[in-house]
C-alpha cells in the first residue's frame, strides 16, 4: 500500500472469514487526517469486525491496513500506543471512584497523567463533580462520558468510538456530541460506528455505509443524500374530502387516502405550486401540511433494506 500523510487510516482489500463466513469481502476505504468518519451498517455487517482490525486486534485474512502510515500487523504495539477506543460496554472497575479509574488507566500510557491533569480531564467531560463517586452510582450518561475520558487519557491521535452514545436519552446524546466535537477542534481524527442515523449526520464529515461484509457506498452525508434519495414527500391533511387533488398523481408517485395525501416528488417547488393552486382553486381547509426532504436514514434504507438483521 501507498503510504500518505493525508490519510490516518488507509485500508485495502481487505478479506476476513470465521469458518465458512464471510465477514469482510474486499473492503477499501481511506479515512483523511482530522476527519471524523463514520460506519454505518445493519446488525452484523461487518463494522465491528473491520473496526477491530483497524484497532490491531484481529487480523485480516488477506488484504493490507495502515494506521497512522504503519502496517497494523507489523507494528500493532506501537498504534495502540497512538490511539484511543471507547466500547459500547467499557469494564469499569466497581470499587474504584471515577477518578481513580482515570489514575489507573493513565498508568497503562507512557503519557502518564499527573493528579492535576486528570482534573482537568475531568472538567473536559463534565464529570468534575462526581470525581469521588463510584461507577455503580453514575446514569448511563455518565458511564459513557467517562469511557470517553478512558477512551482520550493517552490524548490519542485517532479516537475510536464503537456506538457512543447506545441507550442514551437525548439530552446525554447531544452532551456526548458537544464533547466529541471539542476533541475533534484539537485536529485529531475521529472513527465511529453508530445506529443512529441522526449521529452520523451531524458529526461525520463522511461515512462509508457496510452491508454483508462488503463496503456498499460512501462520501459525505449531503452528497449521498443527493445521489440517491433525491425525493422529497409532501403530506397533506384535511378533515375534508381530498378528491379533488388526486388529477397529482396522473404526474407525480403518490399515496391518497380521503383525507389524506402523499406526493413523492424531486420537483418541490413546482409541485407545491400545483398543489397550493388546487387548493386555492377547490378552498380547501388544510389541516396539516409538511414537507418531508429526504435524509441518511434514507439513503441507508435504500441500500440496506428494511429487514430487521438479528
Amino acid at each position: 500500500m501507498k503510504e500518505s500523510a493525508e490519510f490516518d487510516i488507509q485500508v485495502k482489500n481487505v478479506y476476513k472469514s470465521y469458518g465458512n463466513v464471510k465477514a469482510l469481502t474486499n473492503v477499501s476505504f481511506n479515512v483523511k487526517k482530522g476527519e471524523i468518519f463514520g460506519l454505518l451498517g445493519p446488525n452484523g455487517a461487518g463494522k465491528t469486525t473491520i473496526l477491530s482490525i483497524i484497532e490491531c486486534l484481529r487480523k485480516q485474512d488477506s488484504g493490507s491496513v495502515s494506521v497512522l502510515n504503519m502496517d497494523t500487523r507489523t507494528k500493532a504495539k506501537i498504534i495502540q500506543r497512538k490511539i484511543g477506543v471507547q466500547l459500547q460496554n467499557t469494564s469499569l472497575i466497581p470499587d474504584l471512584k471515577v477518578i481513580e479509574q482515570l489514575q489507573l488507566y493513565s498508568k497503562l500510557y507512557q503519557k502518564r497523567l499527573d493528579k492535576d491533569k486528570i482534573v482537568r480531564l475531568l472538567e473536559e467531560v463534565g464529570l468534575i463533580e462526581k470525581a469521588n463517586v463510584l461507577p455503580r452510582k453514575l446514569s448511563g450518561g455518565q458511564r459513557q462520558r467517562l469511557a470517553l475520558a478512558i477512551a482520550i487519557i493517552n490524548d490519542p491521535e485517532i479516537l475510536f468510538l464503537d456506538e457512543p452514545t447506545v441507550g442514551l436519552d437525548v439530552q446525554s446524546r447531544h452532551n456526548l456530541w458537544d464533547i466529541i466535537l471539542e476533541y475533534h477542534k484539537k485536529g485529531r481524527t475521529i472513527i465511529l460506528t453508530t445506529h443512529y442515523i441522526e449521529e452520523a449526520e451531524n458529526l461525520c464529515q463522511r461515512v462509508g455505509i457496510i452491508d454483508h461484509g462488503m463496503l456498499i457506498s460512501i462520501g459525505a452525508p449531503r452528497a449521498l443524500i443527493n445521489q440517491l434519495s433525491g425525493s422529497s414527500i409532501i403530506t397533506l391533511s384535511s378533515s375534508h374530502s381530498l378528491d379533488v387533488l388526486k388529477s397529482l398523481s396522473n404526474e407525480i408517485a403518490s399515496q391518497y387516502k380521503v383525507n389524506t395525501i402523499k406526493i413523492e416528488t424531486v420537483k418541490i417547488v413546482d409541485t407545491l405550486s400545483s398543489l397550493i393552486g388546487l387548493i386555492k382553486k377547490h378552498d380547501i381547509s388544510v389541516d396539516e401540511l409538511y414537507i418531508k426532504h429526504p435524509d441518511l436514514e434514507d439513503v441507508f434504507l435504500k441500500l440496506t433494506g428494511r429487514s430487521i438483521r438479528t
